[in-house]
């Protein structure tokens, strides 16, 4: 949408004269920013904010449209708004830094798709950076912050594909993998899909592992120890549960399949199962199987699966 227009939507919000359509479109936009990640200080906002107020009432004595007394009993109610639409651009994206934000709230999964052609699936709790530049360098960087990114790289010999992050450094050519990073447990993990990938540690570029299809890689920061299963390993090449739990299911088929897994509350730890799935096995197979097996079903909504119970 052309900023020419969006002005032209806030403008209309602000008066009351936005059609119903566009006032539930801009409402549900609202709420949504209002669960994004915020990366600015409490300054930065306050900075933010007081310039968005001295271009309002700037627009306002330039144009002299209406009263002031109107404008006065509108500021209080719709004020919050402005400052929400404005405040959620800068959200994602910072224009000092030359870099620009996608981040997801709890519950929510995004898929975007990157310049180059490269697409990534975000889990909820994620936020990924993105350099302003990303199309234009030698390299195609990006940082997993923090949570859970499926990533399907556009192969591109001349410009490897890099995700930094608070754990392992990875460099592709052409692949689709796994990362999960959480800086609350110190953790970093990656599952190769296809193709391969070379992963370093961001304090020693020397100690490198090259990982293909079906290889997994572990990382606990805080005891700088690897753990790493190559893919000539039988283990890697199965998906096996042990008396698991439907939390415990939910995280890993998760974090295989690129998919956002919720589990029906009171569900969580009561329901158990135990099996083994050859890794190329389509997913719907393996819920359907878990679901006969703990009397649930699962409700498909895009790339949000709930299992909940069968029984009315």
């Amino acid at each position: 949408m052309h900023i020419k227009r969006i002005k032209e939507i806030i403008k209309n919000y602000l008066d009351g004269t936005t059609s119903a359509i566009e006032k539930k479109a801009l409402d549900s936009w609202l709420s949504s920013v209002e669960k994004l990640p915020i990366p600015h200080t409490p300054t930065d906002l306050h900075d933010i904010k007081n310039a968005i107020w001295a271009g309002i009432e700037n627009q306002h004595i330039t144009n002299g449209a209406r009263p002031m007394t109107k404008r006065i009993i509108l500021w209080p109610a719709l004020g919050a708004a402005v400052a929400l639409i404005v405040i959620g651009f800068f959200a994602v994206r910072d224009i000092d830094s030359g870099t620009h934000t996608v981040a997801t709230g709890k519950g929510e999964s995004k898929t975007v798709e990157l310049v180059d052609g490269s697409v990534v699936t975000l889990q909820e709790n994620t936020q990924l950076i993105v350099a302003d530049d990303f199309e234009k360098s030698a390299d195609r960087k990006v940082r997993l912050v923090e949570g859970e990114a499926f990533f399907q790289v556009h192969r591109n010999p001349e410009r490897p594909f890099r995700v930094a992050g608070s754990g392992m450094q990875t460099e592709v050519l052409g692949t689709s993998f796994i990362i999960r990073t959480s800086i609350e447990d110190a953790a970093w993990s990656i599952w190769v899909k296809s193709g391969k990938v070379r992963v370093s540690k961001p304090k020693n570029a020397s100690e490198t592992y090259t990982l293909g299809a079906n290889d997994s890689l572990t990382y606990a920061l805080d005891k700088d120890q690897i753990g790493w299963v190559d893919q000539e390993s039988d283990d890697s090449m199965m998906l096996s549960f042990k008396d698991n739990n439907l939390e415990q299911i939910a995280e890993i088929i998760a974090e295989r399949y690129g998919v956002v897994l919720t589990i029906e509350k009171g569900l969580e730890r009561t329901h158990k199962f135990s099996g083994e799935f050859q890794s190329d096995q389509p997913l719907d197979e393996i819920l359907d199987m878990i679901c006969l097996a703990t009397g649930t079903q699962q409700i498909k909504n895009g790339n949000t699966i709930m299992l909940k119970s069968s029984i009315p």
